[in-house]
């Protein structure tokens, strides 16, 4: 509970871990629409160009997956604390977020170990949806707030095509339909 009527201060942010490319948006929770959006290449790219190689940096063990999940961390913070800069938004009142990416990212973010998704049959270890408070994460914003991240399909199809499957509802067609996501690992 917070003291006094916070309504017309009720922010989220919608955020894609591509392999190349972080894109974060701000959102009014109110209306649903979005404010504002930063785009910029993922800081992650100085351990591997692509998940192959981000994946046998990890493998290399030693602090090599705390140091991938740190430089992320902190690349989200720094874009959160852009967005609600320029949008003049007391991170106090950013009380939720959206996560997705492929499965290597989201193991990352969630600072899982990913090497089953090095091997067969490619087992993520993170399969189902994830609701938890931004203090796991070290979020910069309010420290109620909770972050979901839908869940992964398979080793190498993330929650990224899981929000394009509801957000473009296609598995509401009937005839026969194709998404297509293509991203740097395509």
């Amino acid at each position: 509970l917070e003291k006094g009527n916070k309504i017309d201060n009720n922010f989220g942010f919608a955020l894609d871990i591509g392999t190349t490319q972080l894109t974060a948006y701000l959102m009014d929770l109110n209306t649903g629409q979005s404010l504002d959006y930063i785009s910029e290449p993922n800081k992650q790219i100085k351990f591997g160009a692509d998940v192959i190689s981000r994946l046998t940096y990890i493998m290399k063990g030693g602090k090599n997956l705390s140091n991938i999940h740190l430089t992320l961390i902190s690349q989200i913070n720094e874009i959160l604390k852009r967005l609600i800069k320029k949008r003049k938004i007391n991170p106090i009142n950013i009380y939720e977020g959206v996560v997705v990416g492929n499965t290597v990212m989201m193991h990352t973010f969630h600072k899982s170990d990913p090497t089953p998704l090095s091997k067969y049959p490619y087992t993520p270890k993170i399969k189902k949806a994830v609701y938890k408070s931004s203090r796991f994460f070290n979020l910069k914003i309010n420290r109620l707030s909770m972050i979901y991240t839908p869940p992964n399909i398979a080793g190498y199809m993330g929650s990224d095509i899981v929000s394009d499957i509801i957000s473009s509802e296609i598995y509401k067609e009937e005839d026969n339909s194709i998404l297509i996501d293509i991203g740097t690992n395509t």
